[in-house]
């Protein structure tokens, strides 16, 4: 298989993993969050695009080794 034939494929792969997650109601406005290590929140945009059900969404944020 040529690395154009494989980048293509992959391609193809990552585009089908987005559209399932724009389908399930929760579309975050960023893709990273950035904040100031002296402040204990950030803001994360969240719109709920469920035109028929709303979704609930939770989240939370745990240390590299496994507490939070």
């Amino acid at each position: 298989m040529s690395k154009r034939t494989f980048a293509v494929i992959i391609t193809l792969l990552c585009s089908f993993c987005i559209g399932q997650a724009l389908a399930g109601g929760i579309v975050l406005q960023r893709t990273r969050v950035i904040y100031d290590a002296s402040r204990k929140e950030a803001a994360l945009p969240v719109a709920n695009k469920g035109a028929e059900t709303p979704y609930l969404l939770q989240s939370w944020v745990d240390n590299i080794d496994g507490t939070s």
